[in-house]
């Protein structure tokens, strides 16, 4: 690792709650990365077991949350619990990199991440791939384990929004603002999701879509990606409730921006198809 990439100052962002039993691997594995963070926030949030002790131990600063009674996936909620914790990372670093705390990184991921996202001033989302996630989009960064270039997160504000569909907002904001964003062929470990996730979860996808600006025939398309993935055709149904209930939308030049991108793959596709025949 050069001298250049071994001055570079990192700071983590890790949610957590009532994860006693996995957090310590987590962060374990930060603390023996090649490019060691500068600095782990944990935002604990109400957790009723040894979370915070835990991370308390291994040097983190913890945040403590009362419990609120809301799960941890309630995408409104973690905007709170993500801002909280970003307050403490708002000076002196490079790059901040958000993290679940049940998410183990290799020893390499951080210097090689940000050695790729320092050739390329344009780059400024980024993110390894987990092993045998069922769903993973090539084009966006994962939520959990993506380093921010620190300049890119001043620049929209530095703040979680409090609207659904938050973590895909960062990476349309990037596209919107002329800016790259990239998924590197690294592998990490994290705890398998997918079949315990609540109908709630898919009816937050479909006002994620139509927060965002998603085009009509787009988000038909990834309603029904989604239930072939998860093999459930409830799914569908329940994103197009999501899609038709009344959300809070970005602003107006975001949601242009998704639907016009979105529209032109949509095009692309049936010209290719066109071409074929």
């Amino acid at each position: 690792m050069s001298n250049k990439i071994n001055k570079i100052r990192v700071g983590i962002l890790i949610p957590a709650r009532n994860e006693e039993k996995i957090i310590s691997d987590a962060i374990n594995a930060l603390l023996n990365q090649e490019l060691k963070p500068k600095k782990i926030v944990v935002v604990n949030d109400g957790s009723k077991d040894h979370t915070s002790k835990i991370a308390s131990s291994l040097g983190c600063e913890v945040i403590d949350l009362p419990d609120d009674g809301i799960h941890g996936l309630d995408e409104l909620k973690m905007a709170n619990v993500y801002n909280v914790g970003l307050d403490k990372l708002k000076i002196n670093f490079d790059y901040i990199m958000e993290l679940n705390a049940d998410h183990i990184l290799p020893s390499n991921y951080i210097s090689e991440i940000v050695n790729l996202m320092e050739k390329n001033s344009n780059l400024v989302i980024c993110s390894g791939k987990i092993e045998n996630e069922e769903f993973q989009n090539p084009e966006i960064p994962r939520g959990s384990g993506r380093l921010f270039k620190f300049s890119f997160y001043q620049q929209i504000g530095m703040i979680w929004p409090k609207k659904y569909g938050a973590e895909s907002y960062f990476v349309f904001k990037a596209w919107e603002l002329g800016c790259e964003t990239c998924v590197f062929d690294i592998l990490t470990k994290a705890r398998k999701t997918g079949s315990n996730y609540s109908p709630s979860t898919f009816v937050n996808i479909g006002k994620a879509c139509k927060a965002l600006g998603y085009n009509p025939l787009y988000a038909l398309g990834t309603f029904v990606r989604r239930s072939m993935i998860f093999r459930n055709r409830k799914i569908f149904f329940w994103c197009l409730r999501g899609w038709f209930s009344k959300v809070d939308l970005y602003d107006n030049n975001l949601r242009s921006f998704v639907n016009k991108n979105q529209k032109n793959q949509i095009l692309n596709i049936i010209k290719k198809y066109v071409q074929r025949k």
